[in-house]
């Protein structure tokens, strides 16, 4: 009797740990979801807050332009004014954890803030940029990751001719995906530059894997002349 009485206490405390131990996994799987969504959001609003600011300063300057010109007709050889935009886009090095613009994936009816860098920090935020590539909308290959399980959780969804769309300091840029690829960690190929302006990205693969992710997804895509 002691002995069978032992038993179901003992079974009793395992399941009550188990039970513990499922949920508190779910709480914090919840929680981080919940933070990812909180800090993608702000970051939608940080740009957007950007965007409208430039939009200002943008009227602005093509108001001085007309003025400037109405001042000196008939004095040619005297400099118009310069849009501040134009040297602003790629003269300005953005820090870490800036939010530098915001990517669009047409298909999947989503936006997510464009982050510099892409340590752990700044892909909790958004789309990280990797520093050592060029902007979107620049010429050559622009680097863009995303965690599978947030951002990019449903990259392979997309398919050739899918559209993707950036806004940046520099302007808004169209780019059309052209393909895909699945390859090692440790592949660098994807860094490689061209004469073309075209965008990567990345995010870990299998999606529904386990763990770390053995193997890393790319999507290609290259930009679209201005309409």
């Amino acid at each position: 009797m002691g002995n069978t009485m032992n038993k179901r206490k003992l079974g009793f405390f395992l399941w009550l740990i188990i039970f513990i131990a499922a949920f508190t996994l779910l709480a914090y799987g919840t929680l981080e979801i919940w933070q990812t969504q909180r800090s993608i959001t702000n970051g939608l609003d940080e740009w957007d807050k950007q965007h409208l600011s430039l939009k200002s300063l943008e009227g602005l300057t093509s108001e001085a332009v007309d003025e400037n010109l109405q001042i000196t007709t008939e004095q040619e050889q005297l400099p118009i004014f310069t849009d501040p935009l134009k040297s602003v886009s790629s003269s300005l090095i953005p820090a870490n954890g800036e939010v530098i613009g915001k990517i669009t994936l047409d298909r999947l009816h989503k936006s997510y803030p464009i982050i510099e860098g892409t340590d752990n920090a700044q892909l909790a935020k958004g789309v990280g940029h990797y520093k050592a590539s060029v902007f979107p909308g620049e010429k050559g290959n622009s680097v863009l990751a995303g965690h599978r399980d947030s951002v990019f959780r449903k990259l392979g969804e997309l398919e050739p001719n899918d559209l993707i769309t950036f806004e940046t300091k520099a302007g808004s840029f169209t780019y059309s995906v052209t393909g895909s690829k699945i390859v090692e960690v440790d592949d660098t190929s994807v860094f490689l530059s061209g004469d073309e302006s075209t965008i990567t990205l990345i995010t870990c693969y299998p999606f529904h894997f386990v763990g770390n992710a053995p193997k890393r997804y790319l999507l290609f895509a290259k930009k679209l002349p201005m309409q």
